[in-house]
């Protein structure tokens, strides 16, 4: 009997493994099933965004941030130099609304003000109430209207700057979401 712990790298290994159950070349010796759950991800920061900018769209930060500037400037997006994760409240109602509109009601987190938040939570760490008033000039960077969809008909002045936009209106719209569930399996393999 051949043991080993391995995790599917995609696809192609969990169809492989698929087929050598099917041949007989694997068995089944156990499985269970959990279920995972992440925080929604806190609103960009200037240096969250540049990280996500950097991984997702391959810019240089200092691409990320002259674009930012730039969405700032066209008034598509709030001051994109801040560590603050805070939102005024006006823009988390707004926010709620489109996910209702795009997403339907059950892709509606709790309403941000979370008194039984306990640093113990997944995530509390990045969470800062935004009804409270805020401290320092900046909140997080955010859509100055959530509503605004950069793949809609009213275009973001340049592709490079729609995508970045893109990444931002996302991120902002995940934070006000609930955390995101995930069923893992576990199967214990041997050859057969």
């Amino acid at each position: 009997m051949n043991r080993a712990a391995a995790e599917f790298e995609g696809q192609e290994q969990a169809e492989q493994a698929a087929v050598d159950l099917r041949g007989g070349r694997l068995k089944v010796r156990a499985v269970s099933s959990t279920i995972e759950e992440e925080a929604a991800p806190a609103p960009y920061t200037t240096d969250t965004l540049i990280a996500d900018g950097v991984e997702h769209l391959g810019w240089l930060a200092a691409q990320v941030m002259e674009r930012a500037q730039s969405l700032y400037e066209q008034g598509w997006i709030t001051y994109p130099r801040t560590d603050a994760t805070r939102i005024e409240a006006e823009a988390v109602e707004a926010g709620r609304r489109v996910i209702v509109v795009q997403f339907g009601r059950v892709a509606l987190g709790p309403h941000p003000r979370q008194d039984n938040l306990t640093p113990e939570t997944p995530g509390a760490e990045n969470f800062e109430d935004p009804l409270e008033p805020m401290e320092g000039a900046h909140e997080a960077i955010r859509p100055t209207e959530p509503g605004r969809k950069a793949d809609k008909a009213e275009a973001v002045p340049g592709a490079a700057e729609s995508d970045l936009y893109g990444l931002i209106w996302a991120r902002f719209l995940a934070s006000l979401m609930p955390p995101l569930r995930v069923r893992v399996v576990t199967a214990e393999l041997e050859t057969a």
